[in-house]
């Protein structure tokens, strides 16, 4: 006869969760995650009075739904999951449901939790750290790694290393973040995350003593001339700011604007209007396809106003020999970034004539 639902005894009960268990983690890994969801509402009725089951059944059931999309229906379960036996992975889910919902705050509330309950749980650590960082919170996350505890599996023990030592390089500390680095390498030589790693951050240091050294190259430059219109350039600097747009781009901005002035002798009237041109265009030298609304609209100017002037930088850059234009005006694509420095210029740091058209013109 068959049996109904709830009829299995608890050992026989236990058992059947065991086994589905088993297959959840298999379909996990084939990315069969509706299968897990269907098959676990099968077996949810019968686990009633037994939170410990009906605990681990919800993990799964919000990791397949947080693989699938829905972090509202994930929280729901992971929380429950948490209320039935508040275990580090629920905690893990709860916060990665929050996070994929936006609600940053809570996420971070909840893993501090796991963490001061389950201090032996690297992985909520480390996604608390991750939280930290992506919110730009550098040292509060390079803390939170450097408190983790130091005996965990080799798997672990790689992102970790590989996590600490992009901390530090975001930091500056570029020596510290290198000896991280090696000597997690020293312990897992084959590591290919570990070797990507330090290949990357060693190409991200010279990119970054690069940028640095043109910063001071083309500080030098604007600063031996007077600006032919310095309002202009405030209204770079200040937007450059605004748009966080880093140190390279507003000093491009202007050498393109001089550039324009001595090869058109253009007067701006507008000097706010002309500041957003340079810089989108600028933008798009670096690849980029920034839309002028947005931009505009972000900094309370009219759109109609910015297009002709962007049209205008165009006409000029394109009068203009195409590898010179690159090595003028573009910031990320600059091809000076990737050259080795000459004897004059400074190394890296411990941490990281224009055509001329005979004619004036105002706008």
């Amino acid at each position: 006869m068959k049996r109904s639902p709830g009829s299995d005894d608890p050992a026989t009960l236990a058992s059947r969760v065991e086994r589905l268990l088993e297959r959840c983690a298999a379909w996990a890994l084939q990315e069969r995650h509706r299968k897990v969801l269907v098959e676990i509402e099968k077996v949810l009725p019968s686990v009633g009075g037994q939170p410990g089951l009906e605990a681990q059944l919800l993990l799964w059931k919000a990791h397949a739904l947080l693989a699938t999309g829905t972090a509202e229906r994930a929280l729901a379960a992971a929380s429950r999951s948490w209320e039935l036996d508040d275990s580090p992975h629920a905690c893990y889910l709860a916060a990665e449901a929050l996070m994929q919902l936006g609600e940053s705050a809570r996420a971070e509330e909840l893993l501090r939790t796991g963490c001061a309950s389950f201090p032996e749980a690297l992985h909520l650590a480390l996604a608390l750290a991750m939280l930290l960082a992506d919110e730009g919170r550098m040292p509060e996350a390079l803390q939170v790694v450097e408190r983790t505890p130091e005996d965990v599996p080799p798997q672990a023990e790689v992102f970790q290393a590989g996590l600490h030592a992009n901390l530090l390089a975001s930091m500056g500390r570029w020596d510290e973040a290198m000896a991280v680095l090696d000597e997690s390498l020293g312990h897992h030589p084959g590591s290919e995350l570990l070797s990507e790693t330090r290949k990357d951050l060693k190409r991200h240091h010279r990119r970054s003593a690069a940028t640095r050294r043109l910063v001071m190259s083309w500080n030098r430059e604007l600063d031996a001339a007077p600006s032919p219109q310095p309002e202009v350039e405030e209204e770079i600097h200040r937007l450059a700011a605004c748009f966080e747009c880093g140190p390279l781009l507003p000093r491009a901005a202007c050498r393109l604007f001089r550039a324009h002035v001595a090869s058109t002798r253009v007067r701006p009237r507008n000097p706010a209007v002309w500041a957003l041109a340079l810089i989108l265009t600028v933008l798009e030298l670096d690849g980029q396809e920034p839309a002028t609304a947005p931009f505009a609209r972000a900094v309370h100017i009219a759109p109609s106003s910015v297009r002709p002037v962007r049209r205008r930088l165009d006409e000029f850059l394109h009068s203009m020999e195409p590898s010179l234009v690159r090595r003028s005006f573009a910031c990320s694509s600059n091809p000076r970034l990737d050259e080795t420095p000459g004897p004059d210029e400074p190394g890296p740091g411990r941490v990281v004539g224009f055509p001329r058209r005979d004619r004036g013109e105002s706008s």
